[in-house]
């Protein structure tokens, strides 16, 4: 399933929030070689409780704005993301 996510560099690593469309989600990891994305499928795998191997990023590699690849039944997905703070929604062409 495509998951679209907003990366905020320099936060506390985790899941942020929801915004309804997209997760938000705190890196500590610096954006050099490929070091945040990285972080980004290590947190995401370990909150879902899916192996690295089943995230990918898809779209965005250079860009905060990133839409991953997860292999996650779009049920639990959902019931992950409603247990997230709900964020307001951003304004993005993404």
């Amino acid at each position: 399933m495509k998951v679209k996510v907003l990366v905020k560099i320099g936060h506390r690593q985790g899941l942020m929030g929801w915004d309804g469309e997209r997760l938000t989600v705190g890196i500590d990891a610096p954006p050099i070689d490929g070091a945040a994305n990285k972080k980004l499928v290590e947190v995401i795998s370990d909150r879902f409780g899916v192996a690295k191997s089943l995230v990918q990023v898809a779209r965005g590699q250079t860009s905060r704005y990133k839409t991953l690849e997860v292999e996650i039944a779009p049920e639990l997905f959902r019931k992950l993301v409603h247990s997230l703070p709900q964020l307001p929604r951003q304004d993005t062409l993404l």
